[in-house]
This record gives structure tokens, sequence and C-alpha cells, in this order.
């Protein structure tokens, strides 16, 4: 498929929203005037007005929004329309929520009113399983403008900056970073979940072995404080958590409040085929937050992140890069909505390499 070359960097993502904008295309070309003209919707002339307008309704909307979608997706080709990677996502970030709520309320409107016709016409119940796709586009392609907005070329083109580097880390800094709301006010130790890689042996296995394996294990993958833990009161660690006996008590009046955090991470698919290596990460929160920023650092460069709401939905003012220009950190900020316990934070880090997560810091926004 064709790219303007000077968006060659972010092909893959640029790809999806042609598939998109092909199926769309599809739409808009075959499935919505066969089943007009070819199937038995001229029998919604039959039926009493308020039915028959929310059916045509639904065929002039559906097709339009099919239209829409073949165009607008694949509009970065426009250079008059949009010179920019910026202008083109900022362009569909304003524009996808409001052509998705009308679809929502032309669907809705259809369902009624072809719940309550008696004598049900084929083609109404086609029309609003095509509609009900297309939503599914239009919901999808935010995912790849996250993938944009994490791409060199769009934060190059936004001038993105992030707050200065954290200074020591130490009581007496710390207390002058909370007077000054400085950037790093707290870190998160990460414990790795072991459990899952021990191997399965039978009911009875040698015990001083098991004991062997899983000392190894914790200690190859989390160092001395998962052993103290895993033998102490949390004998299988599920997730990496806060200890807060970390935070400093020398100045305990200095240190802001901070509101407790649980960070569970699991590999998974790449987004990206230059980046096959990746890492989903998500933040839990005790309490709501916003805004919220928060910096990870790893032991392999980081080629993006792409950060995303549990509770799915657009976020706004989301700043995404590296900490002073260390490619083995990635900073994410999230502006709206507030991230809170039903609506965790999940962001997926890639790299070239296989990495580890070595730390996890809240940051200012």
């Amino acid at each position: 498929m064709n790219i303007r070359p000077d968006f060659e960097e972010v092909r893959a993502s640029l790809t999806r929203l042609q598939l998109f904008a092909s199926q769309a295309e599809e739409f808009n070309t075959h499935d919505w005037p066969h089943l007009k003209n070819r199937e038995d919707f001229d029998r919604i002339y039959k039926l009493p007005n308020t039915e028959r307008l929310a059916f045509d309704e639904l065929y002039g909307n559906g097709r339009d929004c099919a239209l829409w979608i073949s165009q607008h997706l694949t509009a970065f080709n426009d250079v008059s329309a949009f010179p920019t990677l910026v202008s083109f996502v900022d362009h569909l970030e304003s524009a996808l929520p409001q052509r998705i709520e009308k679809m929502r309320g032309v669907i809705s409107n259809a369902k009624k009113a072809h719940a309550s016709n008696r004598s049900s016409i084929w083609a109404i119940g086609e029309m609003i399983e095509t509609a009900e796709t297309e939503i599914k586009l239009l919901e999808a392609a935010p995912t790849v403008l996250m993938a944009l907005r994490a791409s060199s070329i769009y934060k190059n083109e936004k001038g993105i900056t992030f707050p200065p580097s954290p200074p020591p880390h130490n009581p007496k800094q710390i207390g002058d970073i909370s007077q000054n709301s400085g950037v790093i006010v707290q870190t998160l130790n990460i414990e790795h979940t072991f459990n899952k890689s021990l191997p399965q042996e039978p009911e009875n296995r040698n015990p001083k072995k098991l004991v062997r394996v899983i000392v190894t294990t914790i200690a190859a993958v989390a160092g001395l404080a998962a052993i103290l833990t895993y033998f102490g009161l949390k004998p299988e660690p599920k997730a990496i958590g806060i200890d807060k006996h970390d935070i400093p008590t020398a100045t305990p009046l200095m240190l802001p409040k901070i509101e407790g955090i649980r960070i569970y991470q699991s590999q998974v698919a790449s987004p990206s085929a230059d980046a096959p290596f990746a890492i989903e990460v998500t933040v839990q929160v005790e309490s709501a937050v916003q805004p919220f920023a928060i910096l990870f650092t790893c032991d392999q460069d980081v080629a993006q992140g792409m950060p995303r709401l549990g509770a799915g939905g657009p976020m706004t003012n989301v700043r995404i890069g590296t900490w002073n220009n260390d490619p083995k950190t990635c900073y994410i900020g999230i502006g709206g909505p507030a991230i809170a316990p039903a609506n965790p934070l999940i962001v997926t880090l890639s790299s070239s390499k296989a990495f580890r997560i070595l730390k996890v810091q809240r940051a200012n926004f």
C-alpha cells in the first residue's frame, strides 16, 4: 500500500489504518447498496413513519460512515490537508468520538424500530450488523494513533518536553523536591512473578531440591528483597508492588502524600515488527489520580511505549518520551481522564531485544 516517504518510519501503523479503510470501502461500494437495492429493504416504505425514518437514517448514516472511514483513515497521504503527522493524528482524535457517538445513536434507534416491527425485514438486521462493524473499526483506530504518538516523527513535530532529570535519591533532596513540586516522588520496587517459571514436578518431589529451585529462580529475577519476601509472609507473590518503607524518613514532613500503586506485568505480542519484544504493564492505583505520569527504566533500549486506558476511551494531553535522553527509559504522562481503580493505565513497552523492567517511578506531569 502506498505510504508517503516522510512517514516511512510509521508504515506499519499507517498500513493498519489503510486496512480499516479498505474494509469500509467494501461496505460503501458493495454491502450497503446491495442490502438497499437487492434485498427486502424496500418493504420499509409500507411501515409507519417513525420506523421508516429510523431505517432510512440507518442506511444513510451507515453508508456515510463507511465512506468517511475509507477517506479519513487514509488521508495522511494528502500533504495539502495534513502536512505533518501531528495534524493527521490530532484530526482523527478530535473527529472519532463524535462519529462513534452518532453511529451508536443511529443503531440504537434502528434496533428499537426493528424490534417493534412485527414483519421482520432481513436487510435491516444485516445493515445493523454492518454498522456495528464500522463502529469496531472506528474504536480500533485510537490504538493505532497511540502508536503514532509514540513515534519519533510525532514527538519531533510536537516538540514534546519533559521535566528535568531527578536529583540523587536521599532524604535532603527529596525534601527539596517536595517543596519545589519536584519530579520523582516515590520509587516502586519490582517483585517479579516467579511461580509460573518453576518446573512442574510430581507430588513426591524432593523438598530440598524444590527449595533450591525456588531460591535460585527468585534470586535470578528479583534479587535478595524478593527472597526475603518469599520466605516471609508472601509465599507466592503475584505482582509488582510498593515497599513504602523505601521512602526516606529523615525528613518526613517534607515528603508529599503518595497514592498507593501496584504494578502488574506480562509478556505480550509486540505491535511493532521492528521491536518484537514487548511487556504489558498494568498500573493499578488505589485512588483516582489526574494528571498522572510514570517513568520506566529497563535494561535495554526501549523502542516505544504505548499507553491505553483499562476502561477504554480517549486520553488527552498524552506525553510519551525518554527521560534525560536515556533510551533505556520511557516516560508516560496522561493529562486525562483520571487514572482510577476502575480505570488503570496499561502501557505496552517494546524493544528490539529481550529486556526487563528494572525500575518504575512516579514522575511529575
